[in-house]
């Protein structure tokens, strides 16, 4: 805000993990705004409706062909542009790249490194911007229950098996703080992860059982299992994470020694991340 004082509202699209960055940063940023923009609410169009009294008052500014513009650009990208890591025994951050095509059962994949490449090639051609890399992020202010909904599951006792393989958790407080240090301190045209804790799925879910006082489950699903259901549900005209369940061989743990060293940010406790989005759940009535 002290950055770009002439900024009357920052809109923040209500998808996903959105509601809790909004509900982080509103302190912080005067004027933040919740974009509610699925298909049932217009999609894209919703979007530029959002901006549409601003824009016909002539108080939005178009740059004119590749002109930047002023102030810099934070681009929230996703942890699925983070390829394999080029070197045995390191875990993969910033440097390694996902390979366009490698997964074309997954549009969300394909989609995401789509616009993080075109991202990239404006920050090439001289605009200001940074790109973050939010890892899988648990939290307080999750309205939607998206990724919080395994935390809720977990509560009422239906969590009844592991997944295979390992995953970086992130807590959505250090992801919002982790947007506004990058907007600051990242060299322009450079990518950060946004992360936390590298855990194998079976501990994570362990902590998550043992905050909401559950017993965790036993049983772990081979990965070819979910994969397959996974690829039969991309048939249906119905979304069920499919896009996620025939990538789970892509699920890896991140390196986040970026976030800490150039940030400053160091992640909390996974267990304090749980508690503290369980408690915000329990408050609200979704438990």
């Amino acid at each position: 805000a002290k950055r770009w004082p002439m900024v009357s509202r920052w809109l923040i699209e209500e998808q996903a993990m959105g509601a809790s960055l909004i509900a982080e940063t509103r302190n912080v940023l005067p004027g933040v705004t919740a974009v509610k923009a699925d298909r049932s609410t217009g999609g894209k169009a919703r979007r530029a409706d959002a901006i549409a009294p601003w824009q016909q008052a002539g108080n939005v500014w178009v740059p004119p062909g590749d002109a930047p513009p002023p102030g810099r650009l934070v681009y929230t990208s996703s942890l699925t542009t983070i390829g394999p890591s080029a070197e045995t025994g390191r875990p993969a951050d910033e440097r390694d790249p996902y390979t366009a095509g490698s997964e074309l059962t997954s549009p969300y994949y394909e989609c995401k490194h789509a616009m993080e490449v075109e991202v990239m090639g404006a920050a090439a051609r001289g605009l200001n911007l940074v790109v973050v890399n939010p890892t899988m992020t648990f939290g307080p202010g999750d309205v939607k229950a998206f990724t919080g909904r395994l935390l809720i599951v977990a509560y009422k006792g239906l969590l009844f098996f592991n997944l295979p393989g390992e995953l970086n958790f992130a807590d959505v407080r250090d992801v919002a703080a982790g947007h506004l240090a990058a907007g600051e301190k990242l060299p322009a045209g450079e990518r950060v992860i946004l992360g936390g804790h590298n855990l194998p799925i079976s501990q994570a879910f362990r902590v998550i059982c043992q905050v909401a006082g559950r017993r965790p489950p036993l049983f772990t699903v081979p990965r070819w299992l979910v994969e397959a259901i996974g690829k039969i549900l991309f048939r249906l005209p119905i979304f069920l994470l499919q896009d996620h369940m025939t990538t789970l061989h892509c699920w890896q743990p991140l390196n986040t020694a970026r976030m800490e060293g150039v940030l400053g940010i160091r992640p909390r406790p996974f267990e304090e991340t749980v508690r503290d989005a369980l408690n915000w759940y329990h408050e609200r009535g979704y438990t």
